[in-house]
């Protein structure tokens, strides 16, 4: 089969943008979270506030790697299955702006899977990397702070209205730096982009009642829950958290599937 090269190298320049998004919210979110700590010089606590007097869960529900998994792996396995063996369940796709643009011998399907995991890797990293810059600008006290801080106070300080970070003794300085990363919610808003975007995704393109989708919003909200279960999240920061992944997720949507495509590529090339 005869590859026409010009148009290919037009098809993947449509998405030139949205691939160097991915690759630097990529970064800067792996920067935020690996490297950068949170502000602490404005630190004031209460050995006696209830709202960060939680006792620390080692053991989560859900941990990092499995919030990932749900949010992302899940999502582009189900993707890739219609897209590719499960073609006869998908809804016939019409006239769309984002249909446009293919080079020939790309059927829709495996043009619908690229945006598709496109659209996926932009909102999820977007919303990581924003998730991670937001905690470290608010280092707001997770639940769980004053178990994780170990505080210890003599006598000529136990009468103190406000103490600072100084007074923790936690020799573990990720597990004390964590606890300052309560707001917003890095699992909420993950899982809301992610399950949220299958959701969305199987609603548009997956024949069939959207009843039946209905799994993706539940899990979700399950997920969120149980950052409040194991003593990591207040509630607001859930609700901060899903808000967020999930506004990402409807601009990264209109970015790729309602934005018009060039409907003609440029012809090939005639060196004669």
């Amino acid at each position: 089969m005869h590859i026409d090269r010009d148009q290919w190298s037009a098809y993947l320049r449509q998405y030139s943008l949205h691939y160097l998004v991915i690759a630097l919210s990529a970064v800067l979110g792996a920067y935020a979270e690996f490297v950068l700590v949170p502000r602490t010089a404005s630190l004031r606590f209460q050995k006696d506030d209830p709202s960060i007097s939680k006792s620390y869960v080692e053991n989560e529900l859900v941990s990092t790697p499995e919030c990932i998994a749900m949010s992302l792996v899940l999502g582009a396995m189900i993707i890739c299955g219609y897209c590719t063996a499960g073609k006869k369940y998908l809804r016939k796709i019409g006239s769309a702006p984002w249909t446009g643009g293919r080079p020939d011998g790309l059927s829709r399907e495996w043009h619908l899977l690229h945006l598709s995991l496109v659209c996926q890797m932009l909102a999820l990293s977007v919303t990581a990397a924003l998730t991670c810059a937001l905690k470290l600008l608010i280092g707001n006290t997770r639940p769980d702070f004053l178990a994780r801080c170990q505080l210890r106070v003599n006598a000529s300080q136990d009468m103190l209205p406000f103490y600072t970070i100084d007074n923790c003794h936690q020799r573990d300085m990720n597990v004390l730096y964590e606890g300052l990363k309560s707001t917003p919610s890095g699992h909420s808003s993950l899982i809301a982009c992610g399950l949220g975007f299958l959701y969305l995704w199987q609603c548009k393109f997956v024949s069939g009642p959207r009843k039946r989708h209905a799994w993706c919003p539940i899990l979700a909200l399950l997920v969120m829950l149980s950052r409040v279960i194991d003593h990591k999240h207040h509630w607001y920061d859930l609700v901060f958290g899903g808000l967020l992944g999930y506004t990402v997720l409807l601009f990264a949507w209109r970015s790729v599937f309602e934005s018009g495509a060039p409907t003609l590529l440029p012809p090939p090339v005639n060196y004669a």
